[in-house]
């Protein structure tokens, strides 16, 4: 998970990641990251889960998200989108 370097993100970013380590016992890397950094791998879409900070463009999340270039379209031709908190 991809979070900003400063105290309050990386402990959200550690409060959202902990049921997942516990209860399915899955492994989340947490990469805390300069704003620049962070703002550059979002924006190029490097990344599969990140807690990043967004104010909407358009009015709906599929608008929002489809002109930043955030879709992905899987086998059977469905967008999906990637997960962000």
């Amino acid at each position: 998970m991809l979070c900003a370097d400063d105290e309050q993100s990386i402990e959200l970013a550690r409060y959202i990641l902990h049921p997942g380590r516990k209860n399915l016992s899955v492994y989340f890397e947490l990469v805390p990251l300069s704003p620049d950094e962070l703002a550059s791998r979002v924006g190029v879409g490097n990344y599969e889960l990140a807690l990043y900070t967004l104010t909407p463009s358009s009015l709906t999340a599929q608008e929002c998200w489809g002109a930043r270039g955030h879709s992905r379209r899987g086998k059977s031709g469905a967008v999906s989108e990637r997960l962000f908190f």
